[in-house]
């Protein structure tokens, strides 16, 4: 597994437990849980999009739709609409779609040529 990837996980692990101790601290007015853990999640969110956006060799935009829809997910689950089977359910489908996907129509970079080649 890359580096990237284990600090990624690292955040969105520490993040978290940041949002379920302060879930806990902050009442139990359902809406204000729910808009906390929204705005904890947009924040960890931005947080994976400054670390990817670092690294010049890793693809950011099929990183951030995978990482989006993980945080979707997780959205999704904090305001109520769907329970946590569901949401297990998804996230191991986002995992096998992640392993299996097909990277075939993926443009490849062009072929370097020097001056001479003309």
């Amino acid at each position: 597994m890359n580096k990237v990837w284990l600090i990624i996980i690292g955040v969105l692990f520490g993040g978290s437990i940041v949002k379920y101790e302060l879930l806990i601290h902050v009442g139990f007015v359902p809406v204000v849980v729910a808009i906390v853990a929204v705005i904890i999640d947009l924040l960890l969110l931005g947080a994976c999009y400054l670390i990817l956006r670092r690294y010049p060799f890793i693809d950011v935009k099929q990183s951030m739709l995978f990482l989006g829809a993980f945080i979707a997910l997780e959205i999704l689950y904090d305001i109520g609409i769907i329970n946590e089977i569901i949401r297990q359910m998804a996230f191991f489908a986002l995992i096998a779609w992640a392993i299996f996907r097909q990277n075939g129509s993926a443009p490849r970079p062009p072929r370097q040529r020097h001056k001479w080649h003309k």
